[in-house]
């Protein structure tokens, strides 16, 4: 997942992936 390789493993894996939506994660690869 995009939000794995952006974001080391800590708080965010799991919370961030729940609120998170596949359009974000889009963007978030496009920040990239």
């Amino acid at each position: 997942y995009g939000v794995a390789v952006y974001f080391p493993p800590g708080n965010y894996p799991n919370q961030y992936m729940e609120n998170v939506q596949p359009r974000s994660d889009l963007e978030n690869q496009r920040l990239a």
